[in-house]
């Protein structure tokens, strides 16, 4: 499935609106790369590591014990959240479950310390194959209005959910449509 290019314009104008502080250079990055802004994408002000693209990628790919081996490589340019949600995310599609579910704990225990957005939650649960969890944290971000909404059909574990109905339902009855 091509991604659109206009609709993740949309979102990243949306995201800025909203949370004008915040630094969006992934997708500000991603949505460069789908309009071929070369120029603009050598200019960007904000650092970014393209080499986590391909982490995607190969997640979308199941090329799975390639991911984890980038992943592990590109760790140190990585905030522990999205370090933990990637890793989160190869292990459980992998269908390495006890050790998604780790990556969960590991998750858990950071929410202690500070506040994690439930979609992480989400798409930790979803890629474990645990749907149900993952739609109960999904309801959560909603009625939070998480902010990260926006970006769930951008990475793997639910860009492969882009297809199914409960999910295109879930996305439709969002503040993000």
């Amino acid at each position: 499935r091509s991604m659109n290019c206009d609709s993740m314009g949309t979102v990243l104008n949306t995201l800025k609106k909203l949370d004008p502080i915040r630094k969006y250079g992934g997708l500000e990055a991603l949505y460069k790369i789908c309009i071929g802004d070369e120029i603009g994408l050598r200019n960007m002000k904000t650092p970014f590591d393209f080499r986590l693209f391909e982490v995607e990628r190969l997640i979308i790919l199941r090329e799975y014990k390639q991911a984890l081996e980038k992943l592990k490589l590109n760790k140190s340019s990585l905030s522990d959240n999205y370090y933990l949600l990637l890793k989160g995310e190869i292990l459980g599609l992998s269908g390495q479950k006890a050790e998604a579910m780790k990556v969960i704990g590991e998750i858990e225990q950071l929410s202690r310390q500070r506040h994690i957005w439930p979609s992480l939650f989400a798409h930790l649960y979803m890629a474990a194959g645990e749907e149900e969890k993952a739609y109960q944290y999904l309801e959560k971000a909603k009625k939070e209005h998480d902010l990260d909404l926006h970006l769930l059909p951008y990475f793997a574990t639910f860009y492969l959910k882009n297809d199914d109905p409960r999910f295109q339902a879930f996305m439709k009855g969002t503040w993000v449509n």
